[in-house]
């Protein structure tokens, strides 16, 4: 059957591709089978017409139609997932607005411009239980370290939270949360300052005053927070990158480029740590069980930094690391 398939993709002009199959445990295969089988109608159409054990699974234009508007409901998830999957760049200043455009995205699906009512029922229920799910996801997002990496992204701020019409008292919070981490972060600094000033005093006894340069670095860093929060916010644009652009403004904001530093590096998902447990299953094989604690790491971090060519051409990068012979 396989064969034919492929014969048959060859006589519609279709360039030949497996169908994909929908698997319960992973995420977007549906939306991926029907995608495939959309674009293989022809030959699809075709060997079930041919095939007597295939007649009872034919699809009619009406079935197909179908298909392409579940398509249609099944990409809002599909997108929401390669979001939060992504290790690409940092993902956890955007789930608050991801969670909007799905539920954005779900409330405008109109299942009455289906015209099968066994198959709208279906849908209807399905766009329930999704938001649903959502709602119940959704409840996670008030949590301190998200709506502080929200507020780390330039992009966003507190502004955001208007927007999406949080209540007064929401806001309130969700600012005096990101307020208490700041004031963390600042303390830190403020005694490796008190400590870098004991440590030139005692180098250099000619220092004038250094604790007053002290309070007055700490009256500058007081308003840190304030004049982040009052500047205009950046406007949006396709690719921009916002580690970049706290590396460029850390000097005006030291205390909350380090905040951005550790925020913006957590994941939305674990999706990311648990491809590599993946990968690290495929490198450590039946054939490879003798592998040190020292190789595998040195390895997976060599395929991460050649896919991101984290040194240049990938020359220097792999010559400079040195893999110590396993343990007998």
């Amino acid at each position: 059957m396989k064969a034919e398939f492929q014969y048959l993709c060859k006589v519609h002009g279709q360039h030949h591709l497996e169908l994909i199959l929908s698997v319960r445990t992973r995420w977007s295969s549906t939306c991926w089978m029907i995608e495939r089988a959309l674009l293989l109608r022809k030959p699809v159409d075709a060997i079930s017409e041919k095939i007597r054990e295939l007649h009872g699974y034919r699809l009619n234009d009406a079935d197909w139609q179908l298909l392409k508007t579940i398509r249609v409901f099944l990409s809002y998830f599909v997108k929401l997932t390669k979001f939060a999957s992504t290790a690409r760049y940092p993902n956890l200043p955007g789930v608050i607005p991801y969670f909007n455009y799905a539920f954005d995205a779900i409330e405008a699906f109109d299942v009455s411009r289906i015209q099968d009512s066994g198959a709208q029922e279906i849908l209807a229920r399905a766009k329930q239980a999704a938001h649903d799910k959502l709602a119940a996801y959704y409840a996670g997002s008030h949590e301190p370290i998200i709506t502080t990496a929200t507020i780390l992204d330039p992009r966003l701020k507190t502004d955001y939270f208007r927007a999406c019409k949080w209540t007064t008292s929401e806001i309130k919070e969700a600012r005096g949360k990101f307020a208490s981490t700041f004031n963390e972060y600042k303390q830190d600094d403020n005694a490796e300052s008190i400590s870098d000033a004991g440590k030139s005093v005692n180098s250099d006894l000619s220092a004038p005053f250094p604790k007053n340069v002290i309070t007055l670095d700490s009256m500058e860093r007081s308003s840190e927070m304030d004049r982040y929060l009052d500047d205009a916010r950046v406007e949006a644009e396709s690719g921009f990158d916002v580690l970049a652009w706290w590396k460029a403004h850390e000097t005006s904001y030291p205390t909350l480029a380090r905040m951005a530093r550790d925020f913006l590096a957590i994941p939305a998902s674990s999706v990311p740590s648990e491809r590599v447990f993946s990968s690290a299953t495929t490198l450590v094989s039946k054939k490879r069980t003798r592998l040190s604690d020292k190789t595998i790491r040195a390895t997976l971090c060599l395929k991460e930094w050649s896919r991101k060519d984290f040194a240049p051409n990938g020359v220097a990068m792999v010559e400079d690391v040195v893999i110590e012979p396993d343990s007998e």
